[in-house]
């Protein structure tokens, strides 16, 4: 039994509310932490030239990193009361051993540039080292300086050439947080999951390819959004 696997029901009949894991900062500053061992079986993620051990690593929703193989068994676990780990009736579902938020249908990749975390904070750093007084950012202009450092391997930089990649990838989820609320039907019923957004460090206005921190103030640019605060 994996201590962190639990599980979800629904009752469409009751009233639920929202709690857990949303909170009311409608901005975070920060992106997720860079971990090097797999949080399940505490074996090493990467090796020094990025390239996975011990198998291919989980992208999953939330950024998190963790052993494609241990997230796959977490799947098939037992729960305490011997039920099966479902949140909807298909495929595999499991839960993020570090933020414990929902994960599903997720793919697999053998190098850690691969990953949009890889790339984050990165991208997070060459903003606040470049500032606002330029106003909004190319990210051309991030792309071109992390190109140039020397701590990143030529093999990672491929990864970071190739268009709709990893970079690409991290650009939205820097701008996009995914978060969880638990709309709760009370510990007789269980609990459904709902997912919901919030702004993530900065802005990226997808149609100029610019950058913004949100915590140097109003967006100089920023595009009105269509969609709706849940979805």
């Amino acid at each position: 039994i994996i201590p962190y696997v639990v599980k979800f029901g629904y009752n469409s009949k009751l009233d639920r509310t929202m709690s857990a894991y949303i909170d009311e900062d409608p901005v975070t500053e920060k992106v997720p932490d860079m971990i090097t061992e797999c949080p399940i079986c505490l074996e090493q993620l990467f090796d020094d030239e990025g390239v996975a051990r011990n198998g291919e690593v989980a992208k999953i929703m939330c950024c998190h990193l963790v052993h494609n193989k241990c997230l796959r068994q977490a799947c098939h676990a037992l729960n305490a009361d011997g039920q099966r780990f479902v949140i909807r009736g298909t495929g595999l579902h499991a839960v993020c051993p570090v933020c414990n938020c929902p994960v599903s249908f997720w793919s697999a990749y053998g190098y850690t540039a691969a990953l949009p975390i890889f790339w984050m904070q990165r991208i997070l750093d060459i903003l606040e080292e470049i500032g606002s007084s330029e106003g909004p950012i190319p990210a051309i202009r991030v792309r071109r300086l992390l190109m140039a450092d020397e701590t990143i391997t030529m093999l990672q930089k491929q990864f970071l050439q190739r268009s709709g990649g990893a970079f690409d990838e991290a650009l939205h989820r820097g701008n996009i947080t995914v978060v969880w609320g638990k709309a709760d039907g009370g510990e007789q019923f269980g609990c459904s999951e709902i997912m919901d957004t919030k702004n993530g460090p900065w802005y990226w206005n997808k149609s100029d390819d610019t950058l913004w921190l949100y915590k140097w103030g109003e967006v100089p640019n920023q595009v009105s959004s269509l969609l709706p605060s849940h979805i």
